[in-house]
């Protein structure tokens, strides 16, 4: 496990630090890795280039850090981290500002991680305009599509389409928190 918490690193920073994880032999190995609290914004390719050379990643946090995906680039290197990371089973990115976009991207990619169990996306700013993939979401076999449990504090639904999520989950299986901390 590699942790580097709220140590304000960049996304070059965190190249460097998987580039050497890897030439060190220990890619394979590693399990869970932190960079929550620093400075990344999902703005260079060989970060998740490098991610993809870790096959035995299962827990990546991304949370509390500067990713809000202004650009199609950005859209695209979010889209492409649930693929790059198969194995995963708890992704974090919440208290990122990625809006309706972001989540909706993360949502539509968890479509295909079937082994991803927790999707937190917590205070990512994002609306009701992220029912419609959660919902697909939800409704997808477990065997195709992740996510027994995803976090979405700090969503203002309205109570209809809140019960319509809430339902979805539990007749899927699934649990999704809407609310509290």
């Amino acid at each position: 496990d590699v942790s580097v918490r709220g140590n304000g690193v960049s996304d070059a920073g965190a190249i460097e630090l998987l580039q050497s994880i890897l030439e060190g032999g220990g890619g394979p190995s590693l399990l869970k890795l932190d960079l929550g609290g620093n400075q990344l914004d999902l703005s260079a390719p060989r970060l998740v280039e490098l991610l993809r050379l870790l096959p035995g990643l299962r827990v990546l946090d991304l949370s509390w850090n500067l990713i809000t995906l202004p650009t199609f680039q950005h859209k695209a290197l979010a889209k492409a981290l649930l693929p790059a990371c198969p194995a995963l089973r708890v992704l974090s990115v919440s208290y990122n500002r990625m809006g309706d976009a972001g989540v909706c991207l993360l949502l539509t990619a968890a479509m295909q991680a079937p082994l991803l169990q927790l999707l937190d996306l917590a205070y990512c700013f994002c609306t009701d305009k992220a029912v419609d993939p959660l919902l697909a979401l939800l409704a997808a076999p477990q065997k195709q599509a992740g996510a027994s449990l995803v976090l979405l504090h700090g969503v203002a639904l309205p109570l209809s389409r809140a019960e319509l999520v809430l339902r979805a989950a539990q007749e899927g299986g699934r649990r999704v928190v809407l609310e509290g901390h």
